[in-house]
């Protein structure tokens, strides 16, 4: 169990892990381009959800 815990992530933890402000990835939750669960006021996001969002192609791209 307790290598499950390493595979959910903080907002900071996320914003270091991709090299980004943890507002950007705050603002990724908040509208729902990084998918996440929200406890309470708190944010959790799988590192699984992360890695595949990161290797999926942009939906944006279809349309050019």
């Amino acid at each position: 169990m307790a290598e499950d815990m390493e595979d959910i992530m903080t907002p900071e933890e996320v914003a270091k892990y991709l090299r980004v402000n943890p507002r950007t990835v705050y603002r990724g939750l908040n509208q729902g381009q990084i998918p996440g669960i929200k406890i309470g006021r708190l944010w959790r996001i799988r590192k699984e959800d992360l890695d595949r969002l990161a290797t999926s192609p942009k939906q944006d791209e279809e349309h050019s």
